[in-house]
């Protein structure tokens, strides 16, 4: 089973086009932080209307003040429209470039050992990062799935103790993973047990030959996911 996710920066939506391409599920972004999507209440009718499977996902913005009504605000948008697939928490930011600093030294044969650390400030705002995913999940408990990657997964492990943390959320619900790459299946972070559904497609990055997503009824490049067997389906299913 394949699904797509999109938001208003997709445009116009042929949802008869989605699903002939063999798509059964869409995630409509219902908010970036305190902003919701202009789109998102007619994706949901549009598609739902021809079958398709519908659920929202909330870009979460980890350090903001606002983060803890964000959350309830848009996972209860999810629980009062009795949506088909759970609330999807999307972790994305901020990215490792702002948390992550590095440090190179050539040794004597010629090479160059790469040390990376945090910068300056940086394990204050993990810290807050980590007490805010703890406080959706609180919220939410079994109720939502984690949508994240390796570039913010992994900057926690340089804070074992946030790390651990994270690693006891991600573990114990269902994982939706961004991997853009031409493998046959994604690549996990170390400690984590498995994925669930697999971002595959995106923007596109040519520098490592890598298409961009396309779908029948949408004109821009879109996100492509996959299920990685029947038991992750079930996962997602809110009802």
């Amino acid at each position: 089973m394949t699904f797509i996710d999109i938001s208003e920066y997709n445009g116009v939506v042929d949802f008869n086009g989605v699903k002939s391409d063999g798509h059964e599920a869409v995630f409509c972004r219902h908010s970036d932080g305190s902003y919701d999507d202009k789109k998102c209440d007619s994706y949901i009718r549009s598609a739902s209307d021809i079958g398709l499977l519908v659920g929202i996902y909330h870009f979460a913005r980890t350090e903001s003040k606002n983060f803890k009504s964000d959350i309830e605000r848009s996972y209860n948008y999810c629980v009062s429209h009795d949506l088909d697939l759970k609330y999807a928490l999307d972790l994305e930011v901020p990215e490792s470039n702002a948390i992550i600093g590095s440090e190179t030294t050539t040794l004597p044969n010629g090479k160059k050992l790469v040390k990376y650390t945090l910068k300056p400030g940086a394990k204050k705002k993990l810290e807050t990062v980590i007490n805010n995913i703890e406080y959706a999940d609180s919220v939410m408990k079994d109720d939502y799935i984690v949508y994240t990657g390796r570039s913010f997964v992994d900057m926690f492990s340089l804070v074992g103790e946030f790390y651990n943390r994270f690693l006891k959320i991600l573990n114990s619900k269902p994982i939706w993973w961004a991997h853009y790459t031409l493998a046959k299946k994604p690549t996990i972070s170390q400690g984590m047990k498995r994925w669930d559904a697999w971002q595959y497609r995106g923007n596109a990055f040519p520098q490592f030959n890598i298409p961009a997503g396309k779908c029948s009824g949408i004109s821009t490049a879109v996100d492509l996911n996959t299920f990685n067997d029947d038991t992750s389906i079930s996962k997602f299913l809110h009802r």
